[in-house]
């Protein structure tokens, strides 16, 4: 941990990570890394940080935090709040989760290719709308009557 913990802290430093970041990466455990990362993911994904080497070597197990590695997709229905791709391909079906009043928001990254469609009927009449922040990557959209989508391609800084 402590090797992976430094790697992450000279990357940072070298992206011009504040004060505050850094000493909160130098006090965080392998979850709290995670979870720093996905309040931090703009940053992140604009400072291209972590890089791609360490994100496949130590975070490529991060599916169930919704943070995705070198994956083929084939369908799968995301309806959770926060999705990551990096270097993925395929194809995922988007749905609110009406319980939770959550529509999901996906991130691409470190050229992912996919294709985004909604797996949903409308509900009371309005089509989501689902917020695709797009960073070094490819992304087809359905934009079918049941979703829209907003993109925000983001530049690599």
């Amino acid at each position: 941990m402590s090797e992976l913990r430094e790697m992450l802290i000279q990357q940072a430093k070298a992206c011009g990570v504040c004060v505050d970041g850094y000493g909160r990466l130098n006090k965080l455990d392998r979850k709290g890394l995670l979870d720093y990362y996905k309040v931090m993911v703009d940053w992140c994904l604009e400072n291209h940080y972590p890089d791609l080497t360490i994100i496949g070597e130590y975070f490529s197990d991060c599916a169930d935090n919704g943070i995705y590695v070198n994956k083929t997709f084939r369908g799968e229905v995301l309806s959770g709040a926060m999705y990551v791709f990096h270097n993925c391909n395929g194809w995922v079906r988007v749905a609110m989760d009406y319980d939770s009043s959550v529509i999901p928001m996906l991130y691409f990254a470190n050229g992912s290719k996919m294709s985004i469609k909604c797996n949903q009927r409308r509900n009371a009449g309005n089509p989501i709308c689902v917020p695709l922040y797009i960073y070094d990557a490819e992304v087809k959209i359905d934009n079918g009557e049941y979703a829209t989508y907003k993109r925000i391609n983001r530049k690599i800084l």
